[in-house]
């Protein structure tokens, strides 16, 4: 398999990728799902879940929440911490039912 490169002033096609470059090995996901409701007060609760990436490195691709219950409606849907270096970066999620937060992020 070949791979596209640009070269410095057109893309070419290449054998190997130079050290340093974007691969799907550097891709990676985590999830997790809450387990316990947290009291806003005013007799609100909501479930907080926040997936993070591996380490304060790694960049945050993409994320999402998900919920098993169709009348659930999401509070928060949002990236964590993506433009603060010193931050592991990650995606939080609160619903009025438990909630997955998945996070898709890039090694580097």
């Amino acid at each position: 398999d070949q791979i596209a490169q640009y070269n410095g002033s057109t893309w070419v096609c290449a054998d190997n990728a130079p050290s340093g470059t974007l691969s799907y090995a550097n891709i990676y996901t985590n999830s997790v799902t809450s387990s316990t409701s947290v009291s806003a007060g005013g007799g609100y609760t909501y479930f907080p879940a926040i997936a993070y990436c591996n380490d304060a490195n790694d960049i945050v691709l993409h994320g999402g929440c998900s919920v098993s219950n169709l009348n659930a409606k999401f509070t928060m849907n949002r990236h964590l911490n993506g433009a603060v270096s010193s931050q592991i970066s990650g995606w939080e999620c609160r619903a009025n039912n438990p909630v997955t937060a998945d996070v898709v992020c890039l090694s580097q």
